[in-house]
């Protein structure tokens, strides 16, 4: 198995030739998608409900006053799960409620990261736009 981590030390650095670049790129964007989609249901009935792209789940949620931040073991968030379903109005729900923008997984995937994985310019333009946007879109820490 590939360390997240290695593989984007060594793409910033530049240790890769351009074909390994490529390779290991795609090996991370694999494994990175396989974080945020395998695994158990969360325990926490906000973090399903985006996972399950229920806007009025999430709507009731947050109106409950539930943890806008809860999190599963691996770090993702039910704001990890708005931008990778491409859900614009479970996102701004989230954000109004003080999601935290800029929450990292384990392998440093913020939900920035994701909506830029899934191309959506929309939800890349509200994550940029909330008013706690300060870290880059992929916050890996270094060994």
């Amino acid at each position: 198995m590939v360390d997240a981590r290695q593989v984007l030390w060594e793409l910033e650095v530049g240790r890769c030739e351009s074909r390994e670049v490529g390779n290991l790129t795609r090996r991370f964007i694999a494994m990175c998608s396989s974080v945020l989609l395998m695994g158990a249901a969360s325990s926490h009935p906000l973090i399903n409900a985006a996972r399950n792209a229920d806007r009025e789940a999430v709507r009731r949620l947050l109106q409950e006053k539930v943890d806008a931040n809860a999190s599963e073991a691996d770090g993702t968030t039910a704001l990890h799960w708005a931008s990778y379903r491409d859900d614009g109005e479970s996102a701004d729900l989230l954000i109004r409620a003080g999601a935290n923008v800029n929450a990292a997984n384990d392998l440093g995937a913020t939900p920035l990261w994701t909506a830029s994985q899934n191309g959506s310019a929309a939800m890349v333009g509200r994550l940029l736009q909330a008013p706690t946007r300060t870290l880059p879109f992929c916050s890996v820490r270094r060994r």
